[in-house]
């Protein structure tokens, strides 16, 4: 039993979560004694089968009632094994490259970055070390010996620091990172030390798709050290504790935000440092559909018309054109229902696509990367929750302050910045005020 706690960055308690240790497909080929793991040649391309993370319905994330985080016992992350992984294929640091062992080609509609280069790949490992053993400079050769066994050429960091050794201090001048699938994960430094996260860090170096993990970093979002750090990565006791992050975070919480044990196996973060070249995402087709999360919020009892009518507005007033309409469910109707499922698949306003597909938001799956820009591209904050109304957009409500209409129900609600449980967090009274998923019809 893995345990984490949540935390307010670097402050007060809010919840603790304990995740499910069973070993996934990845960590059962753990075998080796030294942690390692014998692996093919891979360099990243970007496969067209695009990996889905899901999380299931026990993964839940109960982050309370207005915008606040919940201590209670029901706020329990489960990062188990359900998580589909996706094999990636070969392509090289330098984008738009078919490294040609069979891989295909680069699809930028996937949201795979096909042009200029060379970039650096970053990667969550595909093992899991006790945090209390590895010092940050032990924790780069372990990047490195990962990155070169699975055919990654370069040098490498683990994002990790201590009281004398700030991760962004061994990052250099470095700046442009993508996941071994191809996909951006940090545009450039600025952009990394901001919290800016584009993909979420769950792609190993293998081009894997791992399950949600906890991730021990020591590190604030500006790349400096934080204030727990197992005792500058020393103690593996069971009284140390590190600060960490969530590798299916899209935002600063992907590094800081979470207490963990310092003798409990987590995986390591880890970027490439060879280059400096900020990347540029290619605009979007012309027919795509734009997705975002309003900045306004209302009660769960304002019915659902007045949510389509914010989404309208908050569109409107940012030079978005189109129809966009609430991705919340009533009773009898599925949230996804109220969409097109054969047309073009949707974009966040920052330019990546949410699905590989229209259809798949149809099928309830879950997205390549979490729906938390404004309309503006800005990216959501911490207080910013959703109003659903379901478990998962394909099924139909089962808790929606009774069709949006009753404050004195309970109505479903998500947080944004995550992948898992990205459409159902928690339950609240519908007399909160929350934000509204929005997408163009």
């Amino acid at each position: 039993m893995r345990k984490a706690v949540l935390i307010l960055g670097t402050g007060a308690l809010v919840w603790s979560c304990s995740g499910d240790d069973t070993a996934s497909p990845v960590d059962q080929q753990d075998a080796g004694a030294d942690g390692q793991q014998d692996s093919g040649a891979i360099t990243a391309d970007g496969s067209t089968d695009a990996p889905e993370l899901d999380a299931g319905t026990d993964a839940e994330l109960d982050a309370g009632t207005d915008a606040e985080l919940d201590a209670g016992p029901d706020a329990e992350l489960d990062a188990s094994a359900d998580a589909e992984v996706d094999a990636g294929t070969d392509a090289e640091v330098d984008a738009g490259t078919d490294a040609g062992d069979g891989g295909s080609p680069c699809d930028p509609s996937l949201g795979q970055v096909c042009d200029g280069g060379p970039y650096n790949f970053a990667f969550i490992t595909s093992q899991k070390f006790v945090p209390g053993t590895l010092t940050p400079e032990q924790a780069d050769a372990k990047c490195e010996e990962l990155a070169h066994a699975a055919g990654l050429t370069g040098s490498y960091v683990a994002w990790r620091s201590s009281s004398t050794s700030d991760v962004r201090d061994r990052l250099g001048s470095a700046s442009g990172w993508l996941r071994t699938d191809g996909r951006p994960f940090a545009l450039d430094a600025t952009a990394l030390y901001a919290g800016d996260i584009k993909y979420p860090l769950v792609v190993d170096e293998l081009g894997q798709l791992t399950t949600g993990d906890i991730v021990p970093t020591g590190t604030e979002a500006d790349g400096r050290a934080a204030s727990a750090t197992c005792n500058d990565w020393t103690d593996a006791t069971e009284g140390a504790h590190a600060f960490g992050g969530a590798s299916f975070a899209g935002d600063d919480r992907w590094t800081i935000g979470f207490q963990l044990s310092c003798d409990e196996p987590a995986r390591l973060y880890c970027l490439g440092i060879d280059h400096a070249t900020p990347i540029t995402l290619p605009p979007p087709p012309t027919n795509a559909r734009r997705a975002f999360i309003t900045k306004g919020s209302l009660a769960g009892n304002a019915g659902r018309d007045a949510a389509d009518a914010l989404c309208a507005s908050e569109a409107s007033s940012n030079g978005l054109t189109g129809t966009y309409v609430a991705l919340m469910a009533t009773s009898t109707e599925p949230a996804a229902s109220r969409f097109d499922g054969t047309k073009p698949v949707w974009f966040r306003t920052d330019g990546l696509p949410l699905w590989t597909a229209a259809a798949d938001l149809l099928a309830g799956k879950t997205p390549l990367l979490p729906l938390n820009r404004h309309a503006d591209a800005a990216v959501a904050g911490l207080t910013v929750f959703a109003w659903t109304g379901a478990v998962d957009p394909s099924k139909a409500a089962d808790a929606n302050c009774d069709d949006w209409q009753l404050d004195s129900a309970d109505g479903g609600y998500a947080f944004p910045g995550y992948l898992i449980d990205w459409f159902r967090s928690g339950v609240s009274k519908c007399t909160a005020n929350r934000n509204v998923y929005c997408l163009e019809q």
